[in-house]
């Protein structure tokens, strides 16, 4: 080659993944040997079942399509790819015969590099050869590892440093050890005494073996002894937190931060089964940070009224922006986003239970659950969520059902309000607005399951569906438990309710035009813009609920789900792993754009703009459509439910 193209070139390629990872003098080696190949729009530059192709192309402007030709002679679209991807690659790789046709949509410019030289990348460079041998969530793996700027390119957030590099430390190296101990028979003055000599704010009570028992702080000294009048001389096994909660040495920082959070506590006991080995505290965790989202919890649970709830999202969101910055994974964020607005939404029913009985309205009437559906039953609550709840009441005389509506009415009326000031939207559902506000006994929840359950209508399932993702936030198994059972027995009965559910999730396809903003759909129309949810995510949902449903799961969450169906051979392993790096991709880039929509005071978009996304997040979707069209294809062949506008 001459020198003449070799900079234009050299500029390009030092930005495409994984090429950008390759040192300057090895890059510019490898571009030497590039070549410079162009293709008039139609033509065919590699051919399903023809010879092996030569070259690795990288296109630098233009596009092409990728399609398959089945045995029948019907064309399915497989991918469209653009600018900074790459073909060629796997007939390379397996000196195979094309297993694709792929043919230029436009005028195609793209450079080429031999396939002897691509092979010795491959083999020598680990990067190249998880890149273009693995799977989605190897390939993700795989950029984290090779990307200083992982975070950035792929939520847009600048991550945190040295601080991202501690949270992700095991906990072997940040607690406290040896900690201090005593005996169940130990006085509170005694163990005030151990604690202030070892200037320490805690003390761990053992047994005869050393096996940790309970937790004494300075808290539970001032809250459990000094408020309540108690003796000094009081046995600290009276007043300790029990039982132990542990974590492994092994766990990372992150996930103790985490943990603290689920259980509203500010220390931790680290342990080998029964061997005690140290502490690690929310004070450590701030070290660190310099804030822990534990505060908020208990900050949650000591708001008095609608205005104090009011401000705390902005607190919540706070520690989501830390979060994400720490690099801390889609699952835990979700998880800790779950446990926050579960204890905001049962913090407003009980201010509002206590309300209504001081404006003369009395106590609940009879028992009740407040059911979570949908994204808030999955503990996905991704923002900005809409409130999706209703109402179990205790089945009652006619009578007295008549008397208590209007008191729950009334208190479901008061919560969604409340939560609508919180920044959660009211659900549109109208099956969620009817005249009942949500709000039925037992056995009428019950009978409407199993209505869908016994003759499921094709048309209200898409909406229906969220139901089944069902879970309770303040009871656990008064209703749920039996509501539950009664479903996944009335479905086992009438199994066409999962064709017709499967199918219901089928409904649109996946937008493969999106990535380049002048390629036509299938469907015709030019778009530029991706509904993420809707698109993308739904389908992982919806898919994982049929499976989950199919086997009797009980688990509501997603990524739950399909670690389950996957371990009861409903998906295979790869693809299941595939799918969960999918869905924690999603949920970040739905998480940070939210969070960067309200960093500049504004709505968060809806859409997805297609020259809004860098080319990490471009290949990471484009990855991510070959996945759900796996998943959507399984679909459509376990319940013989095609989608419909199916592409191909």
């Amino acid at each position: 080659m001459s020198d003449f193209p070799l900079a234009r070139i050299l500029d390009f390629v030092r930005t495409v993944s994984p090429f950008d990872t390759l040192d300057p003098e090895e890059l510019n080696n490898l571009v030497r040997r590039m070549d410079i190949a162009y293709f008039p729009p139609g033509s065919k530059v590699v051919r399903q079942g023809g010879d092996p192709a030569r070259y690795l192309y990288i296109i630098h402007s233009g596009s092409v399509k990728l399609t398959s030709t089945e045995e029948d002679g019907r064309e399915t679209l497989v991918d469209v790819r653009g600018e900074g991807d790459t073909f060629g690659g796997l007939s390379l790789l397996h000196s195979e015969k094309g297993h694709f046709t792929v043919t230029a949509q436009e005028d195609l410019l793209a450079f080429v590099l031999p396939a002897a030289d691509f092979i010795s990348l491959v083999e020598t460079h680990p990067g190249f050869q998880r890149h273009f041998k693995f799977s989605l969530a190897a390939h993700d793996q795989s950029i984290r590892g090779l990307t200083d700027g992982f975070l950035v390119q792929m939520t847009g957030a600048d991550p945190w440093g040295d601080m991202a590099l501690q949270m992700h430390n095991r906990i072997s190296e940040l607690m406290n050890s040896p900690v201090l101990t005593c005996p169940t028979n130990t006085t509170v003055r005694q163990a005030a005494q151990a604690m202030s000599q070892r200037q320490v704010g805690s003390i761990i009570v053992v047994d005869e073996s050393g096996g940790p028992l309970g937790v004494v702080t300075d808290t539970d000294m001032r809250s459990r002894v000094l408020a309540q009048g108690l003796s000094a001389y009081t046995p600290v096994n009276q007043i300790m937190s029990s039982p132990v909660r542990t974590l492994s040495q092994r766990a990372f920082a992150f996930e103790a931060m985490l943990e603290m959070t689920r259980q509203g506590v500010h220390h931790m006991v680290v342990a080998d089964g029964n061997r005690l080995l140290g502490m690690i505290s929310d004070h450590d965790i701030k070290i660190i940070t310099g804030s822990s989202p534990v505060g908020l919890v208990t900050q949650i649970d000591k708001v008095t009224s609608f205005p104090e709830l009011a401000r705390l999202p902005r607190r919540i969101y706070r520690v989501l922006n830390m979060l994400l910055r720490l690099g801390v994974s889609a699952e835990y964020m979700l998880d800790l986003l779950a446990e926050f607005s579960d204890r905001l939404t049962l913090r407003l029913i009980q201010i509002t239970e206590q309300e209504m009985d001081v404006e003369g309205m009395g106590p609940a009437p009879a028992p009740f659950a407040w059911l979570a559906l949908g994204a808030w039953g999955r503990r996905e609550p991704t923002p900005p969520a809409g409130q999706e709840h209703v109402l179990v009441m205790a089945d009652m005389p006619a009578d007295q059902a008549a008397r208590a509506l209007p008191w729950f009415q009334e208190m479901a009326r008061r919560v969604k309000q409340g939560l609508a000031g919180c920044g959660f939207p009211p659900c549109r559902s109208g099956l969620l607005a009817d005249a009942a506000g949500g709000c039925r006994t037992f056995s009428q929840w019950r009978e409407r399951f199993l209505g869908w359950a016994r003759e499921p209508v094709a048309r209200e399932m898409e909406t229906a569906a969220h139901f089944f993702d069902f879970r309770a936030i303040t009871e656990s198994g008064l209703f749920e438990d039996p509501l539950r059972q009664t479903v996944l027995e009335a479905i086992e009965r009438n199994r066409v309710f999962l064709r017709i559910l499967a199918r219901a999730g089928l409904e649109s396809h996946l937008p493969l035009g999106f990535m380049r903003q002048f390629v036509v759909e299938k469907s015709g129309e030019f778009t530029s813009e991706l509904d993420l949810d809707v698109k993308v995510m739904q389908p992982i949902v919806q898919a994982a609920r049929v499976l989950a449903l199919d086997q009797r799961v009980e688990l509501t969450g997603t990524f739950d789900r399909l670690e389950e169906v996957a371990a009861r051979g409903l998906l295979h392993r790869q693809l299941a792993d595939d799918l969960h790096e999918a869905f924690s991709f999603l949920s970040l880039m739905r998480i940070s754009r939210y969070l960067e929509a309200r960093a500049r005071d504004s709505q968060p978009e809806i859409s997805l703009d297609a020259e809004s996304l860098n080319k990490l997040q471009r290949k990471m979707l484009k990855d991510i459509f070959s996945v759900v069209g796996d998943l959507q294809e399984l679909m459509t062949k376990r319940y013989g439910a095609r989608p419909a506008g199916a592409l191909g």
